[in-house]
């Protein structure tokens, strides 16, 4: 009896497909950055959320980004949860500010369709399944603007560590800077596109 329940799922349909993973807006109307924004299980689609891009926006219309600096020495290949976590550590902080780092992502374009240097790398963690995926964020600044790819392109980012305050909250967020168009080129997508 109990070896019929895999067979009588497999009729079912049952488990079905993995939800297809897409990066989502930012939401520029909210305060700045939260690390996670939830996903309405059943659609998939971003519950509105605090936007992280609003104060690299503002930092780049006022000059305070130090966007396009030298590198730091060669691009160590980074995982992007490693990546987002930095900004949580402070010891980690002092080790891999002002660092070189290559990741990969999938694009989010800035919501304001004139704004073309200012980007969100994107993945979605899960805990067990699609259904609970939270969406990870790390914003980009570049020199140069960036353009040519589609919202959830695949992407490589090559970059440098910084890490900024979050206006109204505690702790600080991890940004990468960018010289210039060269830096984001086109990548395979990831064989699993969720990080635990």
């Amino acid at each position: 009896m109990v070896l019929l329940i895999p067979v009588m799922l497999f009729c079912l349909g049952l488990p079905g497909k993995m939800p297809d993973v897409h990066a989502g807006e930012v939401d520029l109307r909210q305060e700045v950055y939260t690390p996670v924004r939830l996903l309405a299980c059943a659609t998939h689609t971003l519950v509105p959320g605090t936007g992280s891009l609003e104060l690299a926006s503002a930092w780049a219309a006022t000059g305070t980004a130090t966007v396009g600096l030298a590198p730091a020495g060669p691009a160590v290949p980074v995982d992007f949860k490693t990546l987002h976590s930095i900004a949580l550590n402070p010891d980690q902080q002092s080790k891999w500010a002002g660092k070189t780092v290559e990741v990969v992502g999938q694009f989010a374009p800035h919501p304001n369709a004139d704004v073309k240097r200012i980007f969100t790398l994107a993945r979605y963690r899960i805990q067990c399944c699609g259904a609970d995926a939270i969406q990870l964020d790390i914003p980009i600044i570049s020199r140069e603007d960036i353009t040519g790819f589609k919202r959830n392109s695949w992407v490589q980012v090559t970059g440098r560590i910084e890490f900024r305050e979050r206006p109204g909250q505690a702790g600080k967020a991890t940004y990468l800077m960018v010289p210039g168009k060269k830096n984001v080129t086109r990548t395979a997508p990831e064989p699993d596109p969720y990080i635990r």
